[in-house]
């Protein structure tokens, strides 16, 4: 028979399966950082159409922040046609959004198809604002003409586009200032929100934060921008449980990091049903019409005679 604890993980396995941080876009892009693709950038022969994409895609650092909404100056982001995005950007409340995309051509500011013998082909980008404040695109991998190449811009009028901000992000005096949710704490003012649950908060998923020397909560390695996430409950007994992920980024020198909280003493108990601070000491507990068990951890069915006691009422 499998013990009560190990059947309490193996629930929790069970529970956290279909729960996957990679199914939203907001958390499993890839960078953009291409400083020739700013708006700014002179021409060069740049052109994305040997470029495969795949998935979701947000610009970052050098290369700006989001598409542009408007036609940039032909001959510009690095290529001899920009590409921009029409019909504008998202809010948070729209979801994921169709843009067609635009590309400056000869005295055309948004030639948005391909000719290409009977057929004219439209190209079409998918948008999402994240509720950080950035905007993630789905690209199309494109067909016809070099050269073209998406094109992006630095939009400072926003500090949240570029924000790490995983939940909500508010522009205050002109710096990114992560928000969370009603009843959701914001962890140690970093760029993730939660802190450890309750126990009637069930299973939670918690950002895992690496330290580094330029910032308290770090998810962006080399170029590579990556959110990993644990699972995490509290359960009856006063203790806390985890699911690790697989890191998406294998580096030296980290480790994922442990402390010992001494305020609370059901933190270091075996219990199985509920635990209290008894004079620094952890005391199991039961619910209603269970009683504890000679191992002082686990409870057992009331009962007189071998018979349960429910019986006899």
């Amino acid at each position: 028979m499998i013990d009560a604890r190990y059947q309490v993980l193996f629930l929790l396995g069970v529970l956290w399966a279909p729960v996957r941080a990679n199914d939203d876009p907001c958390h499993s892009y890839q960078p953009i950082t291409d400083e020739w693709r700013n708006i700014n950038y002179g021409q060069k022969y740049f052109c994305d159409i040997t470029h495969r994409w795949h998935g979701w895609y947000r610009f970052m650092g050098r290369a700006g922040n989001k598409m542009p909404d408007s036609a940039p100056s032909q001959r510009h982001c690095g290529t001899s046609y920009p590409i921009w995005l029409s019909g504008g950007h998202p809010k948070v409340s729209n979801g994921i959004v169709s843009r067609r995309l635009c590309t400056y051509y000869s005295s055309y500011t948004c030639t948005t198809s391909s000719q290409h013998g009977a057929f004219q082909v439209y190209e079409y980008a998918k948008v999402k604002k994240c509720p950080g404040g950035y905007y993630v695109y789905q690209l199309p991998n494109l067909q016809f003409t070099c050269n073209r190449a998406f094109c992006a811009v630095k939009d400072t009028s926003d500090p949240c586009l570029d924000s790490n901000c995983t939940y909500g992000c508010v522009n205050q005096n002109g710096q990114a200032q992560c928000t969370c949710p009603a009843n959701v704490l914001n962890s140690n003012r970093n760029q993730s929100c939660g802190g450890h649950p309750t126990v009637k908060d069930g299973i939670v998923k918690r950002n895992i934060c690496t330290r580094s020397s330029s910032s308290r909560c770090s998810c962006y390695f080399n170029s590579h921008t990556t959110f990993d996430y644990a699972m995490v409950r509290k359960c009856p007994g006063g203790y806390y449980v985890y699911k690790f992920p697989q890191f998406q980024w294998q580096y030296c020198h980290v480790n994922i990091c442990g402390v010992t909280d001494t305020s609370d003493p059901c933190l270091n108990s075996t219990c199985t049903h509920g635990c209290t601070g008894d004079k620094g000491s952890p005391v199991c507990t039961c619910p209603r019409n269970l009683v504890l068990a000679e191992d002082k951890n686990t409870c057992s069915n009331i009962s007189v005679l071998g018979f349960p006691y429910a019986l006899c009422l």
